[in-house]
């Protein structure tokens, strides 16, 4: 995953992975349900006997319809149609009071979520705090700006309020603009600040929360304020500034999953603070979830309103040093605009960070640079493993110090084509190969070491007569056949004499035998005057061996 180039985060993040969810939750009005959570395997059976019985009962409405298009029968009285919602989205359900109620009930059990596409039986909308709800019964509500269609027809879901209806964004910060998959197009430049936008809907992309501005087109809704519909704002924004590495958590103060940090000196306005277990919490983050939010601990207020009035609570200082941060942590700065690259050495075209730009780095290496044909130390990057950033491009480094996991030289030769002088030794060791497999030190080893030594040799060849080996798959793959060879510890049982053998020596051989065929010490037997050893392996297969095989004379 890329990082931001607008955000200074110093690890990317997944936000609300929320589990479970449940494809449709009203018994008698489910319709259609599809989802593609876990929830679907265990709502389908809850739901099946409903669906025939929606099935049948749709299947005698529409008789009775055709019937009356040709016939004059009287008109029967029936129940009023439900109104039904499809939803757009996995949605919340809320209360009265447009808290999340995270134990909404079906079938005894709690689904703190309802599935996209879910169909379900609506008693009527409520506005609460401004927003539109269906009532789906016992004083909860599904969001409208989470319905699809209602009793079939498309809903417009930016018009979810008729008291508060916001259709326009403010910019927070310069903003870069993306597309359904969460990729930013580059040829949409940036968005200033303070620009005023109009908006159609909100969407999570990857976990993370966006405004959808029409035409495939998306800014995330941390960098935007919505407004109200031909206004501006009439209250002054409070402006927070980072004194702090700060990590983003939840509403309930429960930290994102994967780990989502904004780095010091960044400014944000804050849209609300709270305290969440006796701690003071800014909102920096504007979504149809619990939000972002980071430690009040960590930032100023640099402008507007102070939100926090609790006499008790004390501002940081400017200089307060960062507690908020993993202390194992690797942070460089760019003394310069910077392209990544691969492990291969090879630059990026297309993924370029900006001078003064901090990333979080987990490894320093040597990679070989084919262009200049030379190695050079890299970083690599936490938030995408495959790119990695040149060490001379780098101002200042904080945190964990990083030792180097290989060796300039190491480099190269992992990033060079191996020529027949390089690959010499290693067929000569193949060459040597027919020795070691007709050696008692091969035929009397275990199956285990056997089939090492077999495996390292049949990579040796497959390097040796490859175009494309580097140097170091040439090191590499003659070490592993020494090694391999090395480890072979084959050698016969030494007797006093063959013709008489003791139990010690009897028991040695057997021992020995088993190791290397494979089989019980129980299916191997002395005969012939404990000459001969008769071994039975798979399928009762029996073959019979001179002791001598096994065993010599000291």
């Amino acid at each position: 995953m890329k990082l931001s180039h607008k955000l200074v985060m110093v690890s990317a993040a997944a936000l609300m992975g929320v589990s479970p969810v449940i494809g449709a939750v009203q018994n008698t009005t489910v319709m259609a349900a599809t989802t593609k959570k876990k929830a679907a395997d265990k709502s389908t059976k809850k739901v099946e006997k409903t669906t025939k019985k929606t099935t049948k009962t749709t299947s005698a409405k529409t008789t009775k319809k055709s019937s009356k298009k040709t016939t004059s029968s009287k008109k029967t009285s029936t129940a009023p149609k439900a109104d039904v919602i499809v939803l757009a989205r996995n949605s919340y359900v809320y209360d009265q009071n447009s808290k999340r109620n995270k134990n909404y009930k079906f079938n005894g059990e709690s689904w703190p979520v309802i599935g996209k596409g879910a169909s379900l039986k609506v008693n009527g909308t409520k506005t609460i705090d401004g927003k539109l709800y269906y009532s789906i019964g016992g004083n909860n509500y599904i969001k409208a700006v989470n319905v699809a269609t209602f009793n079939g027809k498309k809903v417009n879901t930016t018009t979810s309020s008729t008291s508060s209806n916001t259709k326009k964004i403010k910019l927070t910060h310069n903003a870069y603009v993306y597309n359904k998959n969460g990729k930013r197009i580059k040829s949409a430049g940036t968005l200033a600040k303070n620009s005023t936008i109009r908006f159609y809907s909100t969407k999570k992309i990857k976990g993370k929360s966006y405004f959808y501005l029409g035409k495939g087109q998306y800014v995330k809704t941390a960098n935007a304020k919505k407004v109200e519909k031909d206004d501006e704002p009439k209250v002054e924004d409070t402006i927070i500034t980072l004194v702090k590495n700060s990590i983003v958590y939840d509403g309930e103060g429960n930290p994102y999953t994967p780990e989502q940090k904004y780095s010091r000196g960044g400014q944000y306005i804050a849209l609300n603070a709270k305290q969440i277990a006796g701690k003071w919490y800014y909102q920096i983050g504007n979504d149809d979830g619990d939000g972002e939010w980071i430690k009040a601990v960590n930032a100023v207020v640099s402008q507007g309103p102070a939100l926090i009035k609790d006499p008790d609570y004390v501002e940081p200082s400017v200089n307060t040093p960062s507690t908020d941060v993993n202390e194992d942590a690797t942070i460089i700065t760019l003394k310069r605009d910077t392209y990544t690259y691969n492990n291969k050495g090879i630059q990026s075209t297309s993924n370029k960070f900006a001078a003064g730009h901090k990333l979080r780095v987990t490894e320093l290496t040597w990679i070989w640079v084919p262009a200049q044909k030379q190695a050079y130390e890299f970083y690599r990057l936490t938030s995408d493993p495959s790119g990695y950033i040149k060490m001379e491009d780098v101002d200042t480094v904080v945190g964990k110090q990083l030792i180097t996991t290989n060796t300039d030289q190491e480099a190269q030769e992992a990033g060079v084509v191996a020529n027949n002088n390089d690959k010499s030794a290693l067929n000569t060791a193949i060459n040597g190969s027919s020795a070691v497999v007709n050696s008692d030190k091969y035929k009397l080893s275990s199956t285990t070491l056997r089939d090492a030594y077999d495996t390292a040799l049949v990579n040796a060849k497959s390097v040796v007569n490859s175009n494309t080996s580097t140097i170091l798959s040439v090191n590499t793959a003659l070490s592993d056949l020494n090694k391999a060879q090395n480890a072979l510890n084959g050698a016969k049982i030494k007797v006093s004499s063959l013709s008489n053998i003791s139990s010690n020596e009897a028991s040695a051989i057997i021992n020995l035998v088993a190791s290397v065929t494979g089989v019980s010490q129980s299916s191997i037997q002395f005969t012939n005057g404990n000459t001969q050893l008769v071994i039975v392996g798979a399928n009762n297969y029996t073959k019979t061996v001179p002791v001598s095989d096994y065993a010599s004379v000291e």
